[in-house]
């Protein structure tokens, strides 16, 4: 007779850690080996006259800050994720959040084919993780516009 914990099959095996962002419109699915780090209330300034993307200072850096869509805003305060990409001279890009993200711990099969895109700078791979009725597509790196 079996013993009782071989009568179960074992459980899926976690491929990839994500991080989920929601920023404004913006719903992304980031593998936690490109997230440097996750900065909290930090404040997000304008990059410079006539430039309508934000800056915030880590470290001694001034990374590149973009929400949703669209350039970030000059804020009080907010939630930072800090994108690793070889895109950019820093080498970071600033995901300015609506909320904290979460982190989420995954299966292969747990990606869904996907045909949305997300608009430039964004880089995908036709892969998206579902989490909540929201649908987070997967960003793998940004590219030079």
């Amino acid at each position: 007779m079996p013993e009782p914990f071989r009568l179960f099959a074992p459980p899926p095996v976690i491929t990839e850690k994500l991080l989920l962002v929601d920023s404004d419109n913006l719903h992304l699915a980031l593998s936690t080996a490109q997230v440097k780090q996750v900065l909290l209330n930090v404040p997000v300034r304008k990059q410079g006259a006539g430039k309508a993307a934000g800056l915030v200072d880590f470290q001694d850096m001034q990374v590149p800050v973009v929400l949703g869509n669209h350039a970030c805003p000059a804020l009080p305060e907010a939630i930072v994720v800090l994108f690793q990409t070889p895109a950019l001279k820093t080498g970071m890009i600033g995901i300015a959040c609506s909320k904290l993200p979460l982190m989420s711990a995954i299966t292969a099969s747990d990606w869904l084919p996907t045909t949305d895109t997300l608009p430039p700078p964004w880089q995908t791979d036709g892969k998206a993780y579902v989490y909540q009725d929201i649908t987070y597509i997967h960003a793998v790196g940004i590219g030079r516009n």
